[in-house]
């Protein structure tokens, strides 16, 4: 559908968090339970078997107990295995980022460009953690690039990215 005037998503109130996959999107109502909308379908739905989430990325859902959990639109979320004590999470272009409370990061699914920061371009399936980094505060992802913020200030960014 579209739109060319301001539409109320029907269905959603008291949302906290929202974002958006290539074709759908993600919303964590403030009772911490995450609802989708997009290619397969245009009224939300409630994402079964989740609840207790505070934030989330694309098709991963962080909870308050530190961790991480997926889903494709016809499965049931699985938690990330190898992943506890979890901040903040990110999604790219099938590529995950995971900050957990100490600062380190950890990557994990297609590895285009190297941007899972393992010196390689090989993708992996499980969260490695990206060797050298410490002391980080926040992370963001694009297409083919992951960024992370440390406490200093300064910005590390590995992949592929126009600004060079």
């Amino acid at each position: 559908m579209d739109y060319s005037t301001l539409v109320q998503v029907s269905g959603l109130k008291g949302v906290a968090d929202i974002a958006s996959g290539q074709e759908h999107t993600v919303a964590v109502k403030d009772d911490g339970t995450v609802w989708t909308w997009g290619k397969a379908g245009y009224t939300p739905a409630r994402i079964k078997g989740l609840s207790g989430v505070v934030a989330i990325a694309g098709s991963l859902a962080l909870k308050a107990d530190g961790t991480v959990w997926a889903w494709t639109s016809s499965s049931t979320p699985e938690q990330i295995k190898g992943l506890s004590g979890v901040a903040a999470i990110a999604a790219g272009e099938n590529h995950y980022v995971a900050l957990k409370e100490g600062g380190t990061v950890w990557t994990w699914g297609h590895n285009l460009f190297g941007k899972l920061g393992d010196n390689t371009t090989r993708a992996r399936t499980i969260p490695g953690q990206v060797a050298g980094l410490s002391g980080v505060v926040a992370v963001a992802v694009t297409y083919s690039a992951t960024l992370a913020i440390k406490d200093n200030g300064t910005v590390w960014a590995w992949g592929q990215w126009s600004w060079e």
